[in-house]
């Protein structure tokens, strides 16, 4: 029990560090996009963002399973995990499904 406290601070630790480095990333590549008056910078701060959001998510999913459970959850907060992973698949599917229509509006439209 212990080792998995270790490993779930451990991997806390590498999501904050990834969270903030692509947060900087989010910022400059905005900056840059404004700049450079290009969409497909900023759309490209878009999706890293998304990807920020799955970060976020995964986080919160390890901290709460090493949360100690109430007695009425026989296996405690260990199956927030794959559900996590599920909403981040589910989060990427919307975006994929809504840039696929931004695109074939584009192609129509042109």
């Amino acid at each position: 029990m212990e080792s998995e406290k270790i490993e779930a601070e451990l991997v806390l630790k590498k999501l904050k560090q990834v969270t903030l480095i692509c947060t900087v990333f989010i910022i400059l590549e905005i900056l840059g996009g404004i700049l450079a008056h290009s969409i497909a910078i900023i759309s490209d701060a878009l999706h890293l963002f998304s990807d920020v959001i799955a970060f976020i998510l995964s986080a919160f999913a390890v901290w709460i399973s090493t949360q100690s459970p109430p007695s009425w959850l026989a296996f405690g907060y260990h199956k927030i995990q794959p559900l996590g992973a599920f909403l981040n698949v589910v989060i990427i599917y919307i975006v994929t499904a809504y840039l696929f229509v931004e695109a074939t509006e584009r192609i129509i439209n042109k």
